[in-house]
């Protein structure tokens, strides 16, 4: 047939297109490369080509239906994918951690956010690759009550949640991402701010009470924020049962300030008698 190949070497001396190392057509019925047989276009039935059956077949290994350019390669040496190139990559995310199945630490080398280390989100994603989402149950380490996919924004500390009330230390503490928002700072307008924000008043709902109130020695609290309340406080100490103590102590001055000028004055009569 004048294909250059000896009689006794090809497979089909009678066509000048079938001989050993010829290109062979799939699925045509003809062997043109003399392997004994005609190849077909897909032999492993994985959907892809053989990469010889022209420019837009693709599967490097026919014979392999795990072998094809749909394949994930694994970091085991052996192509998967069809493309060389790729076979050891090993951080497809750049993310600094390799993929778990070469022998990494990242649970899915796909997405950027995730790997060893970086905070447990709400989002149905294993983040931090520990096996655990926060959707299973660990969610509410304070134990407040809330947990952190409820929007418990310190779940650390169980008086900061969504349910805490906002106080004056410079804290998020009802999670609205305002700091003492809505905090009134002087509740009884005595001009007197509650110690919480700051501010020396110990009772807040009472004008009352604050620094600059009189002790009320009959009602059993600390009026003037002194921490003495009534009978410990030395403000009580000549206290008769409700009175002015100061007007009293002022009123008994002057009785004995009289009393001392009649008898200077019977104590100088009598000299003067004798």
């Amino acid at each position: 047939d004048g294909a250059g190949v000896s009689f006794c070497d090809d497979c089909d001396d009678d066509d000048a297109t079938a001989f050993p190392g010829a290109d062979e057509i799939c699925d045509d019925g003809v062997d043109q490369d003399c392997s004994g047989e005609d190849l077909s276009s897909d032999v492993d039935g994985d959907g892809y080509l053989n990469d010889s059956c022209g420019d837009e077949a693709d599967d490097c290994d026919d014979d392999n239906a795990d072998i094809n350019p749909g394949a994930t390669d694994n970091c085991d040496g052996e192509d998967l994918n069809c493309d060389p190139s790729d076979d050891y990559e090993v951080d497809e995310d750049d993310d600094g951690h390799y993929d778990i199945d070469c022998g990494g630490d990242d649970c899915d080398d796909s997405l950027q956010g995730v790997h060893p280390g970086v905070p447990e989100l709400c989002d149905g994603i294993d983040n931090n690759c520990d096996g655990v989402l926060h959707e299973d149950g660990e969610d509410d380490l304070d134990e407040d009550g809330v947990p952190v996919c409820d929007g418990d924004c310190d779940d650390n500390n169980a008086d900061i949640s969504p349910d805490a009330p906002e106080l004056c230390d410079g804290i998020d503490n009802d999670c609205d991402d305002e700091i003492d928002d809505g905090v009134i700072r002087d509740g009884d307008s005595d001009g007197h701010e509650k110690e919480s924000c700051g501010g020396d008043d110990c009772d807040d709902s009472s004008s009352e009470t604050n620094p600059s109130a009189n002790e009320d020695c009959a009602d059993g609290l600390d009026n003037d924020c002194d921490e003495l309340a009534d009978g410990d406080d030395p403000d009580c100490e000549f206290d008769t049962g409700g009175c002015d103590c100061e007007s009293s102590l002022a009123a008994g001055d002057r009785r004995v300030g009289l009393f001392g000028v009649l008898m200077l004055g019977l104590v100088g009569l009598r000299r003067r008698r004798s």
